[in-house]
């Protein structure tokens, strides 16, 4: 007799990695990766830049290369385009 869907050995849950980037663009027109605390990303200095982490893509294959299973990129900016 066939067994039925379900039925049987319950599937393990596999543990996965996924980085997520924020990204965003600097003063420059820039793509960097960035980090904030809601949402504020500017150094605290004089010169008040967007904190700069390094490029998208060389971050995103560092992330592969130490075992990532995905790397899922952010658009941190992308609400203001939705308010005007």
């Amino acid at each position: 007799m066939a067994k039925k869907p379900g039925e049987g050995k319950a599937s393990k849950l596999a543990k996965r990695v996924i980085a997520c980037l924020d990204v965003r663009t600097n003063d420059k027109g820039d793509l960097v990766v960035t980090k904030g605390d809601q949402y504020d990303v500017r150094e605290h200095t004089k010169e008040n830049e967007v904190r700069n982490l390094g490029k998208p893509v060389d971050l995103a294959g560092q992330y592969y290369k130490d075992g990532a299973d995905e790397v899922s990129f952010l658009n941190i900016t992308g609400f203001k385009k939705m308010n005007g």
